[in-house]
């Protein structure tokens, strides 16, 4: 049988901040190895530490969001394993206690860790289509525009401007090329007006 953090604690997975904190404090003043007699086994006292570490470790994962949001998931998606349960007085030695939790403490960071990366490439993801976007509609707005330089005289801007959508020039180039139109365009319009303005007080 799997015992999860949730088990450890004695509460439900749906179960509140406050909830989490309240169990905790239950579950350690039961176990804590202070409370064990003073003519305790070694094998008692290894059980109670044992016990009281997986307590610890419940505590600090549940009742942090985020740490709780990746293990959740690791629970419903990842394959898991039992938590290493304290062991009985004739099973393993305290040292194969401390490596029993050490791998699984292991297992949880790196699920932590490829959550995080699987987060961070779903960003970079979203904002390279948003990049690709405003770089298609600077085109749009771009093209627009020399077309309507072409119809003040001005022909070649629209012929240029096809030569550089067709020219296969990575984004960012683009994006400047785009923008160097413009602004050119901007320019040549206002001269277009100061010469038509000069020919008509002529």
């Amino acid at each position: 049988m799997q015992h999860s953090l949730y088990d450890v604690l004695g509460i439900m997975e749906s179960a509140s901040t406050e909830e989490v904190r309240r169990a905790y404090k239950q579950k350690a003043l039961a176990t804590h190895p202070d409370k064990l007699n003073q003519d305790a086994s070694d094998s008692e006292k290894r059980n109670a530490e044992a016990r009281f570490h997986q307590i610890q470790e419940a505590f600090e994962i549940l009742s942090e969001p985020k740490q709780r949001r990746l293990y959740n998931y690791s629970l419903r998606y990842l394959p898991t394993r039992p938590l290493p349960r304290p062991p009985l007085a004739r099973a393993c030695s305290s040292e194969q206690t401390r490596k029993e939790i050490m791998e699984h403490q292991a297992k949880l960071a790196q699920t932590r860790v490829e959550w995080q990366q699987k987060v961070q490439r779903r960003s970079e993801e979203r904002l390279k289509l948003t990049r690709a976007r405003n770089i298609e509609r600077l085109a749009r707005e771009a093209s627009l525009k020399w077309d309507d330089a072409a119809l003040l005289g001005d022909e070649d801007g629209g012929e240029h401007f096809e030569q550089g959508k067709t020219a296969g020039v990575q984004e960012n180039l683009y994006e400047c090329l785009v923008n160097s139109c413009v602004d050119d365009l901007r320019a040549r319009t206002k001269h277009h007006s100061s010469r038509t303005a000069r020919s008509e007080n002529a």
